[in-house]
């Protein structure tokens, strides 16, 4: 399968995902997958959304600023000659990221990831629980 196959897959994982973080209150785990968010988000064009993660990366903890530093630096430069985006004012704290991230990959269903469901439901229709 080409990896724009599987593509929509996994960003509904990572929205699953993200919604059980929250459910569960587990926001501590945000910084973890805040890095494939932004790999995610960088590699589909959202330079805009990968930068403001990343800058939430690198003032969440040590482990998201060593992330920010070392795995995600290029994920958010975005085209030669483009203005980077603006920092975001204020900090970004865990449940706010988690949020961020939520809000970020459902905005982008419709339009950018044909075949997405409009829920997270399983492939069959079934729902995730």
């Amino acid at each position: 399968m080409r990896s724009t196959t599987l593509r929509p897959e996994a960003f509904r994982l990572l929205r699953s995902y993200i919604n059980r973080l929250i459910e569960t209150d587990n926001v501590i785990a945000a910084s973890v997958v805040c890095i494939e968010f932004v790999t995610m988000m960088a590699a589909s064009g959202r330079t805009a959304e990968a930068a403001h993660m990343r800058h939430y990366l690198a003032s969440a903890n040590e482990f998201g600023a060593l992330a920010a530093r070392t795995l995600v630096p290029e994920a958010t430069d975005g085209p030669v000659g483009a203005r980077p985006a603006p920092p975001p004012t204020g900090a970004v704290d865990d449940r706010a990221a988690l949020g961020y991230m939520r809000e970020a990959l459902t905005a982008m269903r419709p339009a950018a990831l044909p075949g997405l469901p409009p829920s997270d439901t399983c492939p069959g229709g079934n729902r995730h629980r």
